[in-house]
């Protein structure tokens, strides 16, 4: 008897902040491989597949459950708990889960999708997190384990040792890098994967309206300020004019 090696599925996808379109794309590709696998197994067994099989999507926001995009729309809020549950009527099931700060995302299948048809599908789950990943948290995530782990050990240790250095120079540029690698890990530990329930253009037209109000908010600082600082001089200079 061969020994066959056994190949089991990558436990690499991102971390990233998706959409409510990246959603419905997955919701299509997770559905389209059940109705593939279970299409697949009657042709095996020679049965008739006129029946069409049950199949439902659910989605979990923490305690919500929701079985449509629209339902997702109206919660209109973001979450980092979420689970994309296909489950055909025999209770077979595939989900896609992103449920916690530190776990990466998650893909879990059941029978009938196997072999081939696990990898097609997580390659193109993975695809769609690639594009929306967090390229920063992940590039950190991707050092070795010792270099990550030294970083969280060595900081909380040297903080306190920045007060004993006697040249201030020297005491800020360490503290200044301290702070950076500090921020670093602050940012790996609590920039979790996100799902928002917008669509990904709707979102860029909210981050672009909110900017544009930033930058009329500063700019009326500005104007105010240099204007208040004018009218200043002005009195001063009328101040002291006059006899």
């Amino acid at each position: 008897m061969a020994i066959q090696p056994i190949r089991r599925l990558p436990d690499d996808l991102p971390h990233a902040r998706l959409y409510l379109d990246d959603i419905e794309q997955i919701s299509k590709i997770l559905r389209r491989s059940f109705v593939d696998a279970i299409e697949a197994e009657a042709n095996q067994k020679g049965a008739s597949s006129d029946r069409k099989p049950e199949i439902a999507i659910v989605y979990r926001i923490d305690d919500s459950e929701m079985d449509s995009l629209e339902d997702l729309t109206a919660y209109s809020h973001s979450t980092t708990n979420f689970r994309l549950t296909v489950t055909c009527d025999d209770a077979r099931y595939t989900e896609f889960s992103i449920r916690s700060f530190w776990a990466q995302p998650e893909l879990n299948f059941s029978y009938p999708i196997v072999g081939d048809a696990r990898w097609s599908v997580h390659a193109k789950v993975k695809s769609i997190l690639e594009y929306r990943q967090l390229r920063f948290k992940n590039g950190i995530l991707s050092w070795p384990t010792w270099l990550r782990t030294s970083l969280y050990l060595v900081l909380p240790l040297t903080g306190p040792f920045l007060l004993f250095v006697r040249q201030f120079p020297l005491r800020i540029g360490l503290g200044l890098i301290w702070v950076v690698f500090g921020s670093i890990c602050l940012y790996v530990a609590f920039w979790p994967s996100r799902v928002l329930f917008v669509r990904s253009h709707e979102r860029s037209k909210l981050s672009a309206t909110a900017r544009e109000g930033y930058i009329k908010a500063v700019a009326l600082m500005i104007v105010g300020g240099v204007i208040g600082k004018l009218i200043d001089l002005l009195f001063t200079y009328f101040r002291h004019s006059s006899p």
